[in-house]
């Protein structure tokens, strides 16, 4: 069965998977390795008794890992549009976790915007037009709401948003950078949408691309690769461990990958 039949389900993207890791095996051997490294390395912050400061860590750690994962499964399979796009929520948890660790404190505050974004919903459905007076009150009811606004009185959401937590990290430059170019996938700007066709402007004949792509595939990497290297020694430093020779021997590597991508 031909790729234009099954698109990513076809069996050519095996062969395209062969062919995009080992043009680039460098990269795909360190994701592996470094990966191994993370699953081992993850049980040592689970098995230590832990606050809620650590807890709320451990599960952005997970999210990191698994989201890089995701990352390189989707890569390889030539998704890179779609890699690219879940590499910004690599961002938001390694900006939680520095904070968490400049402020041990933190937790409180990031534990009560669950707790707003529990009375956004609530506001939503107690004042949607579309819901029956019978239907909300098995819902949510004014004095919910009452008790909601109670406790979040002096709570402040905006600190929430993403440049701020970024400025609270000290990491406002991570992301000028990093946040802002992997946000440029998610969105459906014309300088995105006009990758998956190519035209000529004076006939205005269109050839559209709907195959597996690997462009970009290097700045990718080294990118997450740096932010799963800084969100490790982050989550170190919350557990005290002073030295991990291991992730200093992978951001040994990482530079030489970046060093060698120079000259």
């Amino acid at each position: 069965m031909s790729f234009d039949e099954n698109g990513f389900f076809d069996e050519e993207i095996q062969r395209f998977s062969s062919y995009i890791e080992n043009k680039h095996i460098e990269l795909f051997e360190f994701a592996v390795d470094l990966n191994k490294y993370l699953q081992k390395h993850k049980n040592i912050y689970l098995e230590k008794n832990v606050d809620y400061r650590k807890v709320i860590c451990n599960c952005l750690f997970i999210k990191i890992i698994n989201s890089f994962q995701a990352i390189i499964i989707l890569a390889k399979r030539g998704l890179l549009s779609e890699a690219t796009s879940l590499s910004r929520t690599l961002c938001e948890p390694l900006y939680l976790i520095q904070i968490l660790l400049l402020d041990p404190e933190f937790w409180r505050k990031y534990l009560k915007y669950s707790l707003f974004k529990l009375r956004k919903e609530a506001r939503i459905k107690y004042y949607d037009p579309s819901m029956s007076a019978e239907l909300k009150s098995h819902i949510i009811s004014k004095n919910i709401l009452h008790r909601f606004d109670e406790k979040l009185k002096d709570f402040n959401n905006s600190e929430f948003q993403i440049q701020s937590l970024a400025k609270k990290a000290n990491l406002l430059h991570h992301y000028n950078n990093m946040y802002r170019a992997f946000s440029d996938q998610i969105h459906s700007s014309p300088n995105v949408i006009f990758n998956y066709a190519e035209f000529d402007n004076v006939t205005f004949d269109v050839q559209y691309d709907v195959g597996p792509s690997e462009e970009n595939i290097e700045f990718l990497f080294l990118s997450v690769f740096d932010i799963i290297l800084a969100s490790t020694s982050l989550m170190n430093e919350i557990y005290d461990i002073k030295r991990d020779t291991k992730l200093l021997k992978y951001r040994d590597l990482w530079t030489n990958l970046v060093n060698s991508r120079k000259s």
